[in-house]
């Protein structure tokens, strides 16, 4: 996975999501279908970003990279 790469050689990208929990949801497994039909996931790569409580308040669609994923990111955290 392109995401999982880049977070290992960019120091930035690992600094910024040090300040979320981060985690993997196969939406093709039995365990991930309801949390798909939850957040409204129809493809993928896609990021939530939610709180805590679980309300979402944010969505990354796709993956174009560390420095414009580090910029959607921010503008959702900020």
């Amino acid at each position: 996975m392109a995401f999982t790469r880049a977070v290992k050689k960019e120091q930035s990208l690992q600094a910024l999501l040090s300040e979320v929990v981060f985690f993997h949801i196969d939406i093709s497994t039995k365990a991930g279908r309801p949390v798909a039909e939850r957040f409204k996931v129809r493809w993928t790569p896609q990021f939530l970003v939610a709180t805590a409580a679980g309300e979402p308040v944010g969505k990354l669609l796709g993956y174009r990279g560390p420095a414009a994923f580090a910029e959607q990111l921010r503008a959702i955290l900020d």
